[in-house]
């Protein structure tokens, strides 16, 4: 029973301090996947609109209103010959990017709090030790 109590209050989150400050913890993303997705966007809108010089926000907004239009002059129509399918991928491209970096703040979220909770994990086996000392 008590070595159940220590393992669970003090070995355990002494070792995950050791891991988290060896920084041998898993992120929830490759390290490259937002610049990959980054890059992805800027090529599919580059293609997209090759000459006109437009911010990234711009050129998505403007295939946004691209998507609107080939969807009011008929969705399967366009499906099929139009560009809807290409807009559709750079919106799937956009949302991608968008969730690894949540993704990625996340990460840091937990990576930052991590530590702290793993030292307030310790703090009632260590009161426990010098209350029986």
């Amino acid at each position: 029973f008590a070595g159940g109590i220590a393992e669970r209050r003090f070995v355990a989150p002494v070792r995950e301090i050791a891991l988290e400050l060896l920084n041998r913890r898993q992120p929830l993303s490759e390290p490259t996947a937002v610049e990959d997705a980054e890059a992805s966007l800027e090529t599919m809108l580059q293609d997209l609109y090759p000459s006109e010089g437009l911010s990234r926000a711009e050129a998505l907004a403007a295939a946004t209103r691209a998507y609107e239009e080939e969807m009011r002059a008929g969705a399967v129509r366009n499906l099929l010959s139009g560009k809807m399918v290409r807009l559709l991928l750079l919106q799937v491209q956009a949302l991608k990017l968008q969730s690894l970096r949540a993704m990625d703040t996340l990460d840091r979220l937990v990576d930052s709090n991590k530590l702290n909770l793993q030292l307030f994990a310790t703090l009632p086996a260590c009161l426990l030790a010098v209350a029986a000392s």
